[in-house]
């Protein structure tokens, strides 16, 4: 599992942190969308594309 959050909310950070804790889902932040962290385009297409990759 992979937790994203675009840094906008500390509160989203906080609750994002907290899933990634207690599910072992590996956590990252793509910025620059606010809430809408797909539309990043690139950045957040490199990320997934990791996690996928290489099954983490």
């Amino acid at each position: 599992m992979l937790v994203l959050t675009g840094d906008h909310r500390r509160e989203y950070e906080i609750i994002a942190d907290e899933i990634a804790k207690r599910t072992g889902a590996h956590r990252d932040v793509v910025a620059g969308m606010a809430h809408l962290v797909p539309d990043t385009g690139g950045p957040f297409n490199a990320r997934l594309g990791t996690f996928l990759d290489h099954g983490e």
